[in-house]
């Protein structure tokens, strides 16, 4: 909805963090090493012009983003960019209570289903779970519903022991539309500099199977 606006504005300026971004705007800041585009964006502004409401904002972005400050994105320069907003009089506690762990009911219905039917693959080096899009109409369900699913399967005893990178993939099939909206997957991989590929195999309602390279 907002593409029309990006093509008629006289300016354009892009905050990201994401690597994927192809800095398609006029001015571009994009650094991967940052926890957040919350964080960015706290970085550019002037801390005694920062609100309330724009605190909590921002804290909730960085928050959200970094798995409640449990992701190896989490610097030194992200918890102090917290504290400076938690001097705001914010309440952190609640933004995170609120906002990031507590559920609908539908949520948690989901979150079970999706639970109940994950499998452990790749040397149990992997969590799968999907979620058809019959499924989703069952529990009257929307995307943002799957908010959760990969953190949580993320929990794993066999998967989260190890140490290292993980990735996490929300695919949308165009060829197979009973599995949209998703494909949640949890990798991670023994060696991520040596293996650059992995696939995942699992069979659709219609029992097609299908590999999906990631």
């Amino acid at each position: 909805p907002f593409a029309p606006l990006l093509r008629q504005a006289a300016h354009t300026v892009c905050i990201d963090h994401h690597v994927s971004n192809d800095a398609f705007a006029e001015l571009n800041y994009i650094r991967p090493e940052a926890s957040s585009t919350s964080e960015l964006v706290y970085t550019l502004l002037d801390d005694e012009k920062i609100s309330k409401a724009c605190a909590e904002a921002l804290y909730m972005g960085i928050a959200h983003d970094t798995g409640v400050f449990q992701y190896s994105c989490t610097s030194p320069e992200t918890m102090e960019a917290a504290a400076q907003l938690l001097r705001k009089g914010i309440d952190g506690s609640e933004i995170i209570e609120k906002t990031y762990f507590e559920k609908t009911y539908i949520q948690n219905q989901i979150l079970g289903r999706a639970l109940l039917e994950s499998m452990l693959v790749l040397e149990k080096q992997v969590v799968v779970s999907v979620v058809s899009r019959k499924e989703m109409e069952f529990f009257e369900a929307v995307p943002s519903d799957l908010e959760g699913i990969v953190a949580e399967a993320a929990t794993t005893a066999m998967v989260s022991k190890n140490k290292i990178p993980v990735v996490a993939i929300t695919f949308t099939s165009i060829s197979y539309p009973s599995l949209t909206p998703p494909i949640h997957a949890v990798i991670r991989l023994s060696d991520i500099g040596c293996v650059t590929a992995a696939t995942v195999l699992y069979k659709n309602a219609r029992r097609r199977s299908f590999t999906i390279g990631i």
